[in-house]
């Protein structure tokens, strides 16, 4: 029943409206529904009043009425066809003009002809609208006032009393007045609904927009809440902080609709100096590409990379957009390989140095030996020679620490419990630091072990402990403590050192005078100190650094002016078992008749060392390259015993020299000899029975020593 009635409904509603309810504005509506109101309403009464007129016999009105009826039926049809209202209107009006002319001249079925006429002016109004209606009407009154007050007029064939012509034209004139106030009413009240149905339906569309807008807003603040970095909107003429993230609002607060000079940085009385404002804006005022920068936080110190974008804004305001991400990280890790970098440098330089002066000292040191033996009755010369022996050491201590510092120099790595070597330097380090300073000790490290070479660690300690004793010259405290620790992934990757696992921690802390952050930076730089003249080499923390790096440790350094130092070593712990020192038991030098290939491209070591084997009854064939060295050897091969040979020479080297006569003869026994002997030894190119290593720092005493064991020992297999 329901659906019947709803399709009663459209039925009737596209009777009315020649299907054009869905395509048209409701001024174009209303004309239609009148239109067809007309044709629907007029139509069966004037059809039926012809009808009855041909009826009742009454020609030729009959006639004419049903015609008009049939009219107004085609009129409906065509004008829901063609939907031509404009044409079907004036055409109508035509038509009804001339009908009710003739009803009013003939009188109408039953003289009823003037009653038709009044039904004129309201039709005539709808169709036409005022101002064309008030002309059709008006000129109709004036032919029906021509046809009724025109004496004997011969268009007049209808009877009408004075008193009802006397009052058709003004009652016409009342109804057309009322009809037309009636029309304005319902035009104004039409209109009113047409202005309600548009402001209803821009309150939908904006309520729409504004539903799309606050979804959009809160889809744009979950995306920027979930970027890892600080984002924020701020008004490039104000300032003012228009819209920020979360990462924003956790690390500063909700600064929204505050400026972001006065909640980002701090102490900022005005705009920040580096405000990329300026950058953004062309002098045409055209927005400009994005700007990077990098900048350090004043209020967390963190360092941001930061990208700038000026955008107009929602409300065509000119805004600067700012992505800033935390690069702290990065920036420490950079700052740690330029660091690691110019260490690295440095260390070449300094090894290269340290080699160069090793080839000279080897020299010295090999004249002096040889002075010392031949002067050995003289007692008056005997003091000389032990000055210059005396220097020679002093220099010599001076490239260890040099090779020390670029980590080239031999270590002999056994496992030592840390409590042990640093309880062995105590006494030392009481007597080193003196009574104005209080030494405290405290073992924490659980016992554990390390690969160490006792010495290199214990100079390590006496070193950092020489310099906490000059950091306290009015007295103070100098503590020493050991731990044990697990390092995890995020030390490595803030430390950019070592492997995850347990180590072994040395702490040497002070209470002294500390040191400025500029100054710390540069610290285990080779020859940089501050003290003064004369009194430091500038060696001592650079040895430190080298000596943990060759236990692949690592050294941290914390201080605070007038607050004091902390150096802590970091050294792999291992499960080994605790090495016992040997008792140590120098033999004396003693010489030998064997026959000595000696292979040196320094023309004064080779011709030194040749005079101090020579000395102590060596045979020595020399040669001062790698070629020279297996030519002697093809010329001598059968009087041969050892091969002395420098690991670094032009043309082959000591490796390649050993390998061939290795081939030659299987038995041959070597001993090489360099000033990198570390970097020979770690670098897995010499390995194998039958080699042996002695550093040019050794003492020419040293070398005859080690020369001598080698030939003493079993032959290569």
């Amino acid at each position: 029943m329901e659906k019947s009635i709803q399709t009663l409904r459209l039925i009737i509603r596209d009777l009315f409206t020649s299907g054009m309810y869905d395509r048209c504005d409701a001024a174009v509506l209303y004309k239609f529904m009148m239109l067809n109101l007309v044709l629907l309403i007029g139509t069966p009464f004037v059809l039926g009043f012809g009808l009855f007129d041909l009826y009742r016999g009454i020609q030729p009105l009959g006639y004419i009425i049903t015609a008009a009826g049939l009219t107004l039926i085609a009129f409906f049809i065509f004008l829901r066809k063609t939907k031509n209202y404009t044409f079907i209107g004036y055409f109508l009006v035509f038509i009804l003009f001339w009908m009710f002319l003739y009803l009013l001249s003939t009188g109408g079925s039953g003289n009823s002809g003037i009653l038709w006429y009044y039904s004129f002016p309201p039709i005539v109004l709808f169709l036409l609208g005022f101002r064309r209606g008030s002309a059709v009407v008006y000129a109709s009154l004036a032919i029906s006032g021509v046809i009724l007050f025109w004496p004997g007029s011969p268009y007049l064939s209808a009877t009408y009393s004075a008193d009802i012509k006397l009052r058709f034209i003004p009652s016409v004139v009342i109804l057309w007045s009322i009809t037309s106030l009636f029309e304005h009413i319902m035009t104004a009240a039409l209109k009113i609904e047409v202005k309600n149905n548009e402001l209803r339906e821009t309150i939908e569309e904006l309520t729409k927009a504004e539903d799309a807008l606050t979804k959009s807003h809160s889809n744009l603040q979950a995306i920027i809440d979930n970027i890892e970095a600080v984002v924020y909107v701020s008004d490039m003429d104000t300032y003012e902080v228009l819209l920020v993230n979360k990462y924003v609002r956790d690390m500063f607060g909700d600064i929204q609709g505050r400026t972001c000079w006065q909640t980002i940085q701090k102490g900022q009385t005005g705009p920040c100096s580096f405000c990329s404002n300026s950058k953004l804006i062309g002098a045409d005022g055209k927005l400009l590409d994005a700007h990077t920068m990098t900048i350090q936080n004043t209020l967390n110190q963190r360092w941001y990379e930061c990208r700038d974008k000026a955008i107009r804004w929602i409300d065509g305001r000119i805004v600067r957009v700012e992505i800033a991400t935390d690069i702290t990280e990065r920036k420490n890790l950079e700052e740690q390989l330029r660091h690691a970098q110019k260490m690295e440098a440095v260390g070449i330089l300094a090894g290269g140095v340290a080699h160069e002066f090793n080839n000279i000292l080897s020299t010295i040191k090999g004249s002096a030996y040889i002075i010392e033996k031949r002067l050995a009755g003289d007692a008056s010369l005997h003091k000389y020679s032990l000055q210059i022996t005396d220097s020679i050491h002093k220099a010599s201590t001076l490239a260890q620490g040099l090779l020390a510092f670029s980590r080239k120099q031999v270590i002999a790595l056994t496992p030592y419990k840390v409590s042990d070597i640093v309880m062995r330097i105590e006494p030392l380090v009481s007597r080193l630091v003196g009574e104005n300073i209080e030494l405290n000790i405290s073992l924490n490290d659980r016992g554990s072990t390390i690969m160490a070479d006792s010495g290199q660690i214990e100079q390590v300690l006496i070193n950092l402990a020489a310099n906490a004793r000059d950091a306290m010259q009015r007295g103070g405290r100098l503590t020493i403590t050991t731990d044990l620790t697990e390092i995890t992934e995020g030390f490595v990757k803030e430390h950019a050192f070592g492997t995850p696992g347990r180590y072994a921690l040395i702490t040497v802390s002070d209470t002294g005078t500390g040191m400025a952050e500029d100054i710390k930076d540069k610290i285990f730089q080779p020859f940089f100190t501050t003290k003064e003249l004369g009194k430091g080499t500038g060696l001592g923390l650079s040895i430190v650094y080298g000596i943990i790096k060759q236990h692949n440790g690592h050294i941290e350094v914390k201080t605070r002016i007038n607050e004091g130092t902390a150096f802590t070593i970091y050294i792999p712990a291992v499960e080994s078992e605790i090495a016992i020192p040997a008792d140590i038991h120098r033999p004396h030098v003693t010489g030998g008749l064997e026959t000595i290939l000696l292979a040196e491209d320094d023309d004064d070591a080779r011709k030194i060392m040749a005079e101090v084997l020579k000395l102590e009854g060596y045979t020595v064939l020399d040669a001062r390259d790698g070629e020279g060295a297996i030519r002697v050897f093809l010329e001598n091969r059968g009087r041969i015993d050892l091969a002395l040979l420098d690991v670094r020479m032009p043309h082959r080297d000591g490796k390649e020299v050993h390998d061939e006569i290795s081939r030659l003869n299987p038995h041959i026994k070597t001993l090489f000899i360099s000033g990198y002997t570390a970097d020979v030894i770690d670098s897995g190119e010499f390995s194998g029975s039958g080699l042996h290593f002695i550093s040019k720092s050794a003492s020419p005493e040293e070398i005859l020593l080690k020369i001598r064991e080698v030939l003493d020992g079993p032959r290569p297999a």
